[in-house]
């Protein structure tokens, strides 16, 4: 708890989702060199946890494009 699991570049973030019913999951695939990785995570409240991710995601893009 509090540590950093995982440091992927918004930039390389694919696809997200949630998914599970009992054990609801965040999940996003991510491009890591030539490869693509997908990853899952068990949080309390899915869907407010995959729209900040995704508004972050999107606020990144246009900050990036308005550059």
């Amino acid at each position: 708890m509090g540590e950093t699991v995982l440091d992927v570049p918004l930039e390389d973030v694919i696809k997200t989702w949630k998914e599970g019913l009992l054990m609801k999951k965040v999940c996003f695939t991510a491009k890591i060199g030539k490869e693509e990785q997908t990853y899952k995570f068990g949080v309390f409240n899915t869907k407010g946890w995959l729209k900040t991710i995704e508004k972050t995601i999107e606020e990144k893009t246009k900050q990036k494009d308005s550059q």
